[in-house]
């Protein structure tokens, strides 16, 4: 993964979400030296999900934790090891963090989540399909050019009486396709139809699809 050096920024100031806007509170700084134990100690904050690794050189321990509470996070645990190399003994240091103000923006996001769920809970199971229908009936494998054996749809659910539905991804290469598709700004329909396979993205095929109902997405 590719690293980068950190910047004496407010970044980390801000909420950290994933791809799929969750927030992502957890956060690790671990020292690192080089191969077999050479080189300068540096440390590494990874923050997992969000963003590349950052680098950083403190003099000591405490300036390190100091540091990390001035953007922001707060100290869970320090955790010191030793590790032998031919040439040396060295201590290892984990300090495992949390990030203030993501925490605050996870806690509203699970408080959203759960009321979003109350909405959804006598929703209807379905197909949806993103894209007008093919006209021969068959989706595209575009990682081969390839024809599918039926067309590709997302598992889901749907509330009629709202017009709304939602995708219930299942892989995350189906995760990536929906990421896409949506950028695209796709028309949202509920098929129905007879499947026949899965596609090369772990989504169902169907044949004879017909569509029932064109749907807004949440």
């Amino acid at each position: 993964m590719e690293m980068t050096e950190m910047t004496e920024t407010k970044k980390e100031t801000k909420e950290m979400k994933d791809i799929l806007g969750v927030p992502r509170p957890a956060a690790v700084l671990r020292s690192w030296r080089g191969p077999m134990g050479t080189g300068p100690l540096r440390w590494v904050l990874d923050h997992t999900a969000v963003e590349p690794p950052v680098w950083r050189e403190y003099k000591s321990l405490r300036e390190a934790r100091q540091d990390v509470a001035r953007r922001g996070y707060i100290v869970v645990s320090t955790e010191v090891s030793y590790r032998w190399t031919p040439q040396r003994s060295m201590r290892e240091c984990v300090i495992r963090l949390v990030h203030r103000a993501t925490a605050a923006a996870w806690e509203r996001w699970q408080q959203a989540e759960a009321e979003r769920e109350a909405r959804w809970a006598d929703a209807q199971p379905c197909f949806i399909r993103l894209g007008d229908l093919p006209p021969a009936g068959r989706s595209a494998n575009h990682a081969t050019g390839r024809a599918e054996i039926g067309i590709s749809v997302f598992r889901g659910q749907w509330r009629p009486e709202a017009g709304v539905a939602r995708i219930l991804p299942r892989t995350p290469q189906e995760v990536g396709s929906l990421l896409g598709l949506v950028a695209h700004g796709l028309p949202a329909y509920i098929v129905d139809g007879r499947v026949v396979g899965t596609g090369s993205d772990g989504e169902p095929l169907l044949a004879d699809v017909t569509i029932r109902a064109r749907v807004r997405l949440e």
